[in-house]
């Protein structure tokens, strides 16, 4: 039987389009890998700058002469600026694109972590407001970034919601223990944590680029979702839960060393129950959506949550082991599975 050459040619060349469809299909799947990466590296960063410096608080009140008013400012001033910065973001991302607002975030925040280590106490504060302002727009712009980079972002969600609490736990843990091991004090041990942010930057610039595709995808305006009862309620539940966060994260290692334990378990302790919470935020979203597809209502599930809260509170400042370890643990798992399935 004899074959044309049109026939041939024309079956190189179906395999040739089959072979470039799977080549540009390993691409993309390579390159959202890569984005993944970059995301988990980004959120690592978006808690050390305000988780760090409660285990040294006690060396940085000793150093500077703070009083415990000035100390709990220092302690809250990050929080504020989530609230007073968030409504930046999409305007800034809609300005020069998601991609470089993310990555201007990132020198704001090592900028403002070199600003805390200046020897004047009002350069602390600035170097605070800084940084908050930066984890700030990037608490709003990554996740917006990873539901316009992935069809499906559920379970990118859930590693990012779990490498927030890995970058706090790191801090909380870490941040004494680097600090005795290099023999620096409460201004180098925080140092590290900005070099962390440069280590993020040069992982997201390649990947996520500086604005040079198209500027879409950003976050719009959302004032309309105040007209509705539900986005108060979430509002109310959601501030409840950073309340929790950012209290134990606070002063939760003072309380432990004024209970008598050393700086470097006090922070352990701490770094044990945002760890503990990383599992909640990964496995959280995931059974919220179980119930909700079987009608059995998540709701209920994360008020049931919040009773293991005041245990974990009432546990981890109780001067007998093992109390401390096991509320710590509980607590850092109900915070985040209740964020997640409220």
């Amino acid at each position: 039987m004899r074959v044309s050459g049109t026939t041939l040619v024309g079956t190189r060349c179906h395999s040739r389009g089959r072979l470039a469809l799977v080549q540009a299909a390993q691409a993309t799947r390579g390159r959202l890998l890569l984005v993944v990466v970059a995301v988990v590296v980004v959120a690592l960063n978006q808690r050390p700058a305000v988780v760090g410096v409660a285990p040294v608080l006690g060396q940085l009140r000793a150093d500077t002469g703070l009083s415990s008013a000035l100390a709990g400012l220092l302690t809250a001033l990050p929080v504020l600026c989530f609230g007073v910065f968030a409504p930046v973001a999409p305007q800034l991302a809609r300005r020069v694109g998601l991609g470089t607002a993310v990555a201007a975030s990132l020198v704001l925040l090592a900028a403002g972590t070199a600003l805390r280590l200046l020897p004047p106490v009002v350069a602390l504060y600035a170097g605070t407001v800084v940084a908050g302002g930066a984890i700030a727009v990037a608490n709003v712009l990554v996740p917006a970034y990873v539901k316009r980079e992935f069809a499906e972002p559920g379970l990118v969600m859930g590693v990012y919601s779990a490498a927030l609490n890995v970058g706090a736990a790191l801090a909380a843990g870490l941040t004494v223990p680097i600090g005795a091991a290099l023999g620096w004090d409460w201004r180098g041990a925080l140092a590290v944590w900005g070099l962390l942010a440069v280590l993020a930057l040069a992982v997201w610039l390649p990947v996520a680029g500086t604005g040079r595709v198209a500027r879409v995808g950003a976050p719009g305006p959302s004032w309309g979702l105040l007209r509705h009862g539900l986005a108060w309620r979430v509002t109310l539940f959601l501030g409840m839960q950073s309340t929790q966060f950012y209290g134990l994260s606070a002063w939760l290692p003072t309380l432990l060393v004024d209970a008598g334990l050393p700086a470097a378990e006090a922070g352990l302790l701490l770094a044990v129950a945002t760890v503990t919470g990383a599992v909640g935020a990964f496995l959280g979203p995931t059974l919220a959506g179980r119930l909700q597809v079987r009608g059995g209502g998540s709701g209920r599930w994360s008020g049931w949550c919040w009773p293991a809260t005041s245990w974990g509170w009432a546990a981890c400042c109780c001067r007998r082991a093992p109390a401390p370890w096991c509320g710590s643990r509980c607590s850092g798992w109900r915070r985040a599975a209740g964020s997640r399935w409220g």
